[in-house]
């Protein structure tokens, strides 16, 4: 047996390890600085005024989803509709369901400084995608200062 040869393995091998384990400890890093970045661009209350509907947008460290409140006129309990978000991109993706809640896909998006909420027509829970040959539901929302 080689020992020389088995310790050139050995040291092949760590050095390998030592290099993905920096390159997976930026790529954490990275998604660190673009999670603070996204929830700037989005955190906090929205309104509609044309159909006077309000959206809250809350994070939570400890959750791998953003949650969206939802609700028309006066804020109360019995008024609010929540719903889960994912991170995509630069973008909140509401994923279809048609379970015990029922929601088609819709995405939200930050374009000059407005809230752009575009959904799929409303009994499409199959595509999940904004699919633009099929009618959909958009509006557009501004800050509200807190």
């Amino acid at each position: 047996m080689n020992i020389g040869y088995s310790k050139h393995i050995n040291l092949h091998g760590i050095f390998i390890a030592i290099i993905l384990l920096l390159l997976i400890d930026k790529s954490f890093a990275q998604s660190a600085k673009d999670y603070i970045r996204i929830k700037k661009m989005y955190k906090g209350t929205w309104y509609n005024k044309q159909t006077k509907r309000h959206i809250t947008i809350s994070f939570d460290e400890e959750s791998e989803y953003v949650t969206i409140n939802d609700w028309t006129g006066k804020r109360n309990a019995s008024s609010i509709d929540s719903y889960k978000a994912f991170i995509k991109d630069n973008k909140l993706v509401l994923y279809a369901e048609n379970d015990d809640h029922h929601s088609p896909y819709c995405e939200m998006e930050i374009v000059e400084q407005q809230l752009v909420y575009e959904c799929n027509e409303p009994f499409n829970f199959k595509d999940q995608f904004l699919n633009r040959e099929k009618q959909m539901d958009k509006s557009i929302y501004k800050r509200l200062k807190e």
